[in-house]
Order: structure tokens, then C-alpha cells, then sequence
């Protein structure tokens, strides 16, 4: 979701470049030179390309989304989608943003592979972390705690 050249700015934009806000306004054509080029759309732009009015939301109300990582259709938005609370929100309740996959998982996919990511949070489920739990364990057995004993 960025600006490529030739796409014509349906909303005006402020973009922030060296600590300087550039102002584009409504049906200015991005061209090579501009500095929106490859830069990222932003929240607001994209929801308003969506239709939606973001008048007087926040950007983020810091509520924690809650999802469960078995099944995307078990998605638990907390939040009226009638009168959403913040932009990220209104974004989230979007079903082609809950359903899209990542890119990684689309080009291990199309090679032929599963691609199953660890659920965030579960560390028990991680190799890498019991693996570190029995080498520290090995070490509290063995260590004499002191910086020759180790």
C-alpha cells in the first residue's frame, strides 16, 4: 500500500520528509521526482480510498484485539463495527485485512509447503525456548555462581 508513480491522489496527503510536512492536494499525479513515491499510503489515506469517514477518530485506542490463532474465521473484534473506536479498528474489521495472508506465507505456499506460524505468546510451543530452558537448567546444576565457576 504505497504510492507508485502515475497514481493520482484521490484525497489530499501530508507527507513528512526531514522533518518538513509537504502538503499534496487532491488530483496531483505522482511523478519520479515526488517523494511519495514508494511511500507508504498511511491509515487515514487508506481509509478514506475505502470509503470510510475517519472525522474525529484516533488512531489507535489501545484496546487489545482479541484473535485466535487456530482459525481465522474465530476472530473476535472488540468493538461495534456500527461506531468503531479508532481507525485501526474500522481497518481490522475490513474482511479482506483479516483474510489476507503475509507474503512469506503466499510464496511458501505457492512453492508447495505448509507454512504454520507460532501463535504469538506461546513460547512453549517454540523449539528455540525449551531449548534455552534446558540449557539454563544444565548450567543452574553445574554453576558454582561465582565468575571463575562457570
Amino acid at each position: 500500500m504505497v504510492f507508485k508513480e502515475g497514481d493520482v491522489l484521490e484525497f489530499d496527503v501530508a507527507f513528512k520528509a526531514d522533518r518538513k510536512v509537504i502538503q499534496f492536494e487532491k488530483g496531483t499525479t505522482v511523478d519520479r521526482s515526488s517523494p511519495l513515491i514508494d511511500a507508504p499510503k498511511g491509515l487515514r489515506y487508506v481509509l478514506q480510498e475505502r470509503g470510510f469517514s475517519v472525522k474525529g477518530l484516533p488512531r489507535n485506542c489501545n484496546r487489545k484485539r482479541q484473535a485466535s490463532w487456530k482459525d481465522d474465521d474465530d476472530v473476535e473484534l472488540p468493538f461495534d463495527s456500527a461506531k468503531p473506536c479508532c481507525m485501526l479498528c474500522q481497518l481490522a474489521d475490513c474482511e479482506d485485512f483479516r483474510t489476507e495472508k503475509p507474503t512469506l506465507q503466499n510464496l511458501i505456499e505457492s512453492l508447495g509447503h505448509k507454512c504454520i506460524f507460532f501463535p504469538k505468546f506461546h513460547p512453549e510451543l517454540n523449539f528455540i525456548e525449551r531449548f534455552w530452558s534446558h540449557v539454563k537448567r544444565e548450567l543452574r546444576k553445574t554453576c558454582e555462581y561465582t565468575l571463575n565457576g562457570f
